[in-house]
């Protein structure tokens, strides 16, 4: 494998995903080059933007991927805390933000090489009372064991979030919770809900096979609306009150008012999925009671510890949804797989 010139999965219009070659990125004094392992495909955000219906899209072409990970071949002068060989994830060719030879990126890691910085140096060295100026990712560009399964990157980046998001959500102990949706978002965060002490898990959705997933996971009950009322079924399991939280983990405003309607007098309602529309609408008449409404932040750079401990136990359980490894060359068809819901978590193989 060159270390000139980088094979890069670009986006080149809507719908048209190819690969081409752009030249290798040198690191700075606080970066490190990797050798991309492999990159996982986001069902939301990846195929949004492969479908020109994510909110903000850079212009084409662009690289595409955010859930990769890589090892350290070379380190920058002061990039004191990476080492050659380790894994890191979410490395980057090309940083949002970016762009080389004409070409932008849409987080950009989905590339035979990237880019990894070490916050930890970069803090160090900045002077006090400044704030530190740090690259797009860097907080979240952390190492795993050496003994980590790199197929596993995407899916244990949708784990942290998932956690981390709930953490910010939850401040009542042993709540209700309902999740909005069961794919592989929603799946990972029944089974985070589960391992936070969740004192009711459920899970929503329409399509029995995932349903029969999340009570896999942990769910404690599921609600399938293609074959019931999601209001009547949520009034069963809670006695009338409703769900002290609701989480929308699609990206949906049909969904995001389904919650006003289960969810509990005085609970909140955390979105996770991007609206592609950039809009959140809100129908009013069926909001009378009270309740709040969060955007959540994923605090992923803050579980990694907590994630890896879980995963490292075995107790994490969300690696079942890797259901394909691929060629990073078979793009297209990866994302075909998931368009058609032949496959939950897909992840790019870029080692050869």
């Amino acid at each position: 494998m060159s270390r000139e010139t980088a094979q890069a999965v670009i986006v080149t219009a809507r719908n048209e995903v190819g690969v081409h070659e752009l030249p290798c990125p040198e690191p700075g004094p606080y970066e490190a080059i990797v050798r991309v392992l492999a990159c996982g495909i986001c069902s939301g955000t990846d195929t949004s933007i492969v479908g020109a219906s994510f909110p903000s899209l850079p212009p084409y072409p662009f690289v595409l991927g955010h859930e990769g990970i890589g090892e350290v071949v070379r380190c920058g002068s002061r990039a004191r805390n990476l080492r050659p060989g380790d894994l890191v994830l979410r490395p980057s060719l090309l940083r949002p933000g970016e762009s080389i030879h004409g070409v932008e990126s849409a987080f950009g890691g989905m590339a035979t090489w990237g880019l990894v910085a070490d916050a930890k140096a970069i803090e160090e060295d900045t002077t006090s009372g400044e704030e530190p100026v740090l690259p797009v990712f860097a907080p979240t560009q952390q190492v795993v064991p050496a003994g980590f399964d790199p197929h596993h990157s995407g899916i244990f980046i949708t784990f942290k979030e998932t956690l981390g998001a709930l953490l910010d959500l939850v401040a009542a102990p042993n709540p209700s919770l309902l999740i909005l949706g069961a794919g592989v978002v929603g799946l990972c965060f029944t089974r985070a809900a589960r391992l936070i002490g969740c004192s009711q898990v459920v899970t929503l959705a329409r399509r029995a096979g995932p349903l029969e997933t999340a009570m896999e996971l942990g769910a404690d009950a599921v609600i399938d609306t293609s074959t019931e009322d999601a209001a009547a079924r949520t009034n069963e399991l809670t006695g009338g009150k409703g769900f002290d939280y609701v989480v929308e983990a699609v990206g949906s405003n049909e969904l995001i008012n389904l919650a006003l309607d289960l969810v509990a007098v005085g609970g909140s309602v955390g979105l996770y999925g991007v609206i592609g529309e950039g809009v959140i609408r809100l129908d009013w008449a069926r909001s009378g009671r009270n309740w709040s409404i969060k955007y959540l932040n994923t605090r992923e750079a803050e579980v990694h510890e907590a994630a890896l401990s879980y995963w490292e136990h075995g107790l994490a359980g969300v690696e079942r949804l890797v259901t394909h490894r691929m060629p990073f060359i078979e793009v297209d068809q990866a994302l075909d797989l998931i368009r058609t819901r032949k496959g939950y978590k897909i992840s790019l193989d870029f080692s050869g």
